[in-house]
Formats: C-alpha cells, sequence, structure tokens
C-alpha cells in the first residue's frame, strides 16, 4: 500500500515526513516519527507547556483520567455481568420470555418445561422394567445421556414436549373457533385434578403448591400456569372426541372398507416356535455358523411328519427345548418378517413354513384366518377376589371364601326382582372391579380375546340368551377370583365396528393435516432452558 493510500491518516501527516507502519496483531496503520522530528515535537511541547516538570504534571493528569476511565468502563461491565447473573439465576428467562410460539400463542420455557416432564414421567412409567436396556438411567442427567447418534435424551423428550404442545395448541384453538366448551362432567374432571395438586405438594413433602410444581415440572411453574395449561388440554382432548363421532358411515360404507383392508384388519390364529441364530459373540464367521445351525433345525422341524398341530408341538420342544405359543393376531401386527407369508389368501391349516429374521428363524404353523364376523356383546360383572397371604399366594381356604360370596350374591339376585337394573344396583355394591363398579359392572361392545378367557368363553357362548347369569373363575399374575356374570345381548357386528374405529381414526388425521399448517412452529432462544 501507498503513503497515499494508507487508511486513517491525513496528508498532512504523510509530508511532514512521518514513516508509517503496520501492525498485524491489531491490523492498524501507526506513524513513526523519525528522530529529528520526535525532537521538534518535543521543543513543541516545552515552548506550549513550559518546563520540563509541568510537561510530567500534565502527562500524570493525563493519565489519571484515563484510568478512571477505564475504572469507570470496568465498573459498568461487573454491574452489567452481575445483572446477567441474577437474571439468569430468576425466573425471568423461564416465565417472561417465549421459548415456542405456536400459530399466534407464545408459550415460555417454563410451560414447556411442563409439558417436558410430563412427557418424561409418563414415558419412565410405561417403561419402567425395560429403562436400562433403552440406555436410559433416571438417576443421571438427560442431557448427558445419548438416545441416538446425534441426540441425546433430553433432546429426544424436548421434542415430544413440543410436538404435543403442538397437538394440544391447533385443538384448543381450533375449539375456541367453533365456540367449543367442556360439559359438566369434564369440568368436574378438571376441577378433581387441580385439587389433587394440593394432595400431592402436601405428600411430597412441600410447603405450598407453587414449590411443589417448580420443584417436579420445571422452574417458573406455578398454579396458575399449570391450570391454564391442563384446561386447555382437557378442551383439547374432548374437541378432539367430538370431532372423531362427529364422522358418520353407512354399513355399506363399512364393509367395503373392511374387505379392502381385510389383510390388516382380519386375526391369524398360529402357532410359532423361534430358533436362535445369534451365536455366542459377535465375530462374523460365528454368526455365519450360528445362523446356518439354526436353519438346519428349524427346517428340521417343518419336514418332520407334521399331521397335526400336536404333531408341530412336540417337534418344536423336540428341537428347540420350549413349548410353541399360540398366538391370534391382527394382520396389522403381524411381524413384518412373515406377515406376507401370514396373509396369503392360498393359506390352509397346517401349513408350515421357516421365516429368517435377523438373528434366527421363525418356525410357523398356520391354525386359520378369522374375518371377524360376529356381534359384540354387551355384559354386566360382580367380581369378587380372593385374598392373598403375606407371600401373595391364594390358598385354598381364600378362593372358597371368595366362591362362597359370589354365590351368595347369584342368590341374593335370584330372589330379588330379576333384572338387569336390579343386577346393576349389586354390581355397584360388590363388586372389586374398579373398570365398572360404577356404572352398574357392565362393559359394552366386548370382542372376542378381550377379557380373560373363561370370562370369553361365557360370554360367547352360541347357546347364551339376553338375562343369563352364572359364575365364572380366573386366576392369573394379575388377580384371582370369581366373576359373577350378566348377559345384557349383543352389540354390533364387530367387523364394522373395526372398519368404523380406523375410518374415524383416517378421517380425524385428514382433517388435522389440512388444519395444522395455519399453526407454524417457531422456536425462541429460551427453548434451551427446558431441561
Amino acid at each position: 500500500m501507498s503513503l497515499q493510500t494508507a487508511p486513517g491518516f491525513s496528508a498532512k501527516a504523510l509530508r511532514i515526513g512521518a514513516q508509517l507502519r503496520y501492525n498485524k496483531t491489531v491490523k492498524e496503520w501507526s506513524i513513526d516519527m523519525s528522530a529529528s522530528q520526535e525532537k521538534k515535537r518535543r521543543a513543541a511541547e516545552r515552548a506550549a507547556g513550559g518546563d520540563k516538570k509541568t510537561i510530567e504534571k500534565q502527562r500524570a493528569e493525563k493519565h489519571t483520567k484515563r484510568m478512571k476511565r477505564v475504572w469507570t468502563l470496568v465498573g459498568i461491565l461487573l454491574v452489567l455481568l452481575l445483572a446477567a447473573v441474577i437474571i439468569l439465576n430468576s425466573n425471568l428467562f423461564y416465565t417472561h420470555l417465549s421459548a415456542v410460539t405456536i400459530g399466534d400463542e407464545s408459550y415460555t420455557a417454563a410451560e414447556v418445561g411442563f409439558y417436558y416432564h410430563t412427557t418424561y414421567y409418563r414415558f419412565a412409567k410405561e417403561n419402567e422394567n425395560y429403562l436400562g436396556l433403552m440406555g436410559l438411567d433416571p438417576q443421571k442427567s438427560l442431557s448427558s445421556q445419548s438416545f441416538g447418534e446425534d441426540q441425546t435424551w433430553a433432546e429426544y423428550f424436548r421434542e415430544q414436549a413440543i410436538s404435543e404442545l403442538t397437538q394440544m395448541t391447533v385443538l384448543w384453538k381450533e375449539a375456541q373457533a367453533a365456540g367449543f366448551e367442556l360439559d359438566e362432567e369434564a369440568k368436574t374432571a378438571l376441577q378433581n385434578e387441580l385439587s389433587g395438586l394440593s394432595n400431592a405438594a402436601t405428600q411430597g413433602g412441600f410447603s405450598n403448591v407453587d414449590q411443589f410444581l417448580a420443584g417436579s415440572y420445571g422452574k417458573g411453574l406455578n398454579y396458575d400456569t399449570v391450570a391454564k395449561l391442563l384446561e386447555r388440554s382437557y378442551i383439547a382432548q374432548a374437541y378432539a372426541a367430538e370431532k372423531q363421532t362427529s364422522f358418520s358411515y353407512t354399513d355399506s360404507e363399512l364393509l367395503d372398507y373392511y374387505e379392502k383392508n381385510a389383510d390388516r384388519f382380519d386375526n391369524f390364529n398360529y402357532l410359532q416356535c423361534y430358533v436362535n441364530g445369534s451365536g455366542k459373540d459377535e465375530k462374523e464367521g460365528d454368526k455365519e455358523t450360528a445362523m446356518s445351525e439354526a436353519k438346519e433345525l428349524a427346517d428340521s422341524i417343518v419336514e418332520a411328519d407334521i399331521e397335526s398341530r400336536d404333531d408341530f408341538e412336540a417337534k418344536a420342544l423336540e428341537v428347540t427345548g420350549e413349548q410353541a405359543t399360540e398366538a391370534d393376531t391382527a394382520g396389522a401386527s403381524l411381524s413384518s418378517d412373515y406377515s406376507e407369508w401370514m396373509t396369503d389368501a392360498s393359506r390352509t391349516e397346517g401349513d408350515t413354513t421357516v421365516v429368517e429374521s435377523s438373528s434366527g428363524y421363525y418356525v410357523l404353523y398356520f391354525i386359520g384366518r378369522n374375518n371377524n364376523d360376529y356381534n359384540l356383546v354387551n355384559v354386566r360383572h360382580i367380581l369378587i377376589k380372593a385374598e392373598a397371604d403375606d407371600e401373595g399366594k391364594y390358598t385354598d381356604e381364600a378362593k372358597e371364601a371368595a366362591g362362597a360370596k359370589a354365590e351368595e350374591i347369584l342368590a341374593e339376585y335370584d330372589k330379588g326382582e330379576k333384572t338387569e337394573d336390579s343386577f346393576a344396583a349389586l354390581a355397584d355394591l360388590h363388586s372389586q372391579d374398579s373398570g365398572s363398579n360404577t356404572k352398574g359392572g357392565l362393559y359394552e361392545g366386548v370382542y372376542k380375546g378381550q377379557m380373560v378367557k373363561e370370562f370369553s368363553d361365557w360370554c360367547f357362548d352360541e347357546k347364551r340368551q339376553p338375562g343369563d347369569t352364572g359364575i365364572v373363575f380366573n386366576e392369573d399374575s394379575n388377580y384371582c377370583g370369581y366373576h359373577v356374570m350378566y348377559y345384557a345381548g349383543q352389540g354390533k357386528n364387530y367387523r364394522l365396528g373395526v372398519a368404523d374405529k380406523d375410518m374415524r381414526s383416517a378421517d380425524y388425521t385428514t382433517w388435522y393435516d389440512e388444519v395444522s399448517p395455519n399453526y407454524p412452529v417457531s422456536r425462541g432462544f429460551t427453548t434451551r432452558f427446558v431441561k
């Protein structure tokens, strides 16, 4: 660069013979005075400011002023830094600034945090026995644990929270636009849930509800905020339910829809066993050998003289050392490894096959296909449970006592009016089934396989007539007891019900997909505080 083009210096400075130097560190030009020029400068200073002592005094004053300015700036920076620390430790970023905006509705980090923690707690509860297998340790920070290659568990739950918050907002806003309001039953349920927060706070050892909510669901939360979010959630859920029931179809439309989707809707009954081919270690050669050996074992089952399911079960036990399991599965829930074979229209009872999976082979025996062409049933029942001992076992005495109580209740019914209403009254009074003992023991639209086997077999007996009563016993890992039964009659055809449910779901999804683009989602910088 020439002297004439040097940045920031006047032509006069260049004419007095000064030398320019470029400082690479600060990327600036500076004037380097020659020795003669420096002499002239000092002489000028003495002429202007007097003797050397005066000059030193002037320099000291300038230095003092300069240091005052520096310390003033330092003080300002310290004040700003302290203010930033105070703000970060306050609720400002959690309660006053937008973390997520959905349409024209903004939510703070505290509000998103409520959904974040709710999503996490629900997930942890539903998968409490499998969290370790999923790589999630509840005792460690979610931000320090990897959910996938590019995402932590904290990021995963944050995305889930925003997704649920978005759905709620879309439905709530649409409900507002439609003039929808909660019915009295829903309002009561909402108030009961809100009232329960005080009990939860007390049981948790918190001094008040706000402290409980902030400690359990994230910084900045309080009762008013949670009440607002829960009310919107109740409205959203109720409106979604109303929207789904608003669609209507004829029986002809439902039947046509079912038949077009029969491979998804029909139930498939089959036996299966699994031959593991994973090998003892991760070496490729070992895995190939293990898979080859597993294939030979699997083939040996279907190549045997199999003429019945008993033959298949015996051979499977001989080869694998384990009992074959029976399944009755809807087509939509079949494993992708063998769904194509299972849904083949030419499949007949007794067909067998071997199907490869990622780490072994399925051996299958086809029993039959059910097109769900039967009527649902409506039934009332009174459950009397046997009392378990200290070890959780049921003694014969406990079973006999429960059976005697069931007989006593049925006898009381027989001595009375013997109507459905009288049975319902007894159910409300005696039944230990929390799912039905407040509605006369009623279950409507029961389908095959929905209830325990003994219960279901009684309901779907071909000879069953409205008004029939009886007692059935059941014992499994959940409970042991007797069901006093009352057959209320048949409901709709099940296959039409399956089609109806699927069509409503599809039409609801189509509607939601049409309105949701009206609510774009944007995120503010305080989203990062949700954790």
